[in-house]
Order: structure tokens, then sequence, then C-alpha cells
């Protein structure tokens, strides 16, 4: 499955996370190798977590995660514990 975001526009994807305690930290995301990490916000019963992942043609706003043109699969980590990574994302995000 792969996500495709127009260079001139925005979604919000989710991840569907598997067993996350119910008091879990705050998770972040990479797709940079682990350069940059990004917060983003849990559902209400830490089930999936959400990004509002842009193309760069779009105008930046708050919490907005701005890709450059390219193919991106994301890694995710707990804040609490950033030596371990929750999960590799299966699904690809195309900046288009």
């Amino acid at each position: 499955m792969t996500v495709r975001i127009d260079r001139a526009g925005r979604e919000y994807v989710s991840w569907p996370i598997t067993a996350a305690p119910s008091d879990a930290a705050a998770l972040e995301f990479t797709f940079d190798d682990e350069t940059t990490w990004h917060a983003a916000t849990w559902n209400g019963d830490k089930t999936a977590a959400t990004l509002l992942i842009a193309g760069p043609d779009i105008t930046s706003v708050d919490g907005q995660v701005t890709l450059p043109v390219g193919r991106y699969v994301a890694k995710a980590r707990l804040v609490d514990n950033p030596e371990t990574v929750v999960r590799t994302s299966p699904a690809a995000i195309e900046v288009c």
C-alpha cells in the first residue's frame, strides 16, 4: 500500500500501532533515517498515530511535516524510550 500526496497537497496519515500500553509516551516518526523526528498524535485508545504530511509546494502550518518529492517509509519510536523503534511502516508515502 502506498499513500500518495501531491506536491501541492496535504493529508493526515495514520499508522496502526499494536500493543501500546494505555500510558504510552508520545510517539515520534522519522522519514530521513532517524535524523529528524516528528511528534505524532495518538488516537483515544492508542491503537493508531497520525501526522499531517504535506508536499513541498504547500504553505506550512503548525504541526505539519513537509516532505520533498520522493518515496518514504516511516519509522516510529516512543519519546521516553527512543532507542526502541516501535515499527517500520509496511506502507510507503510517495510525494509526487
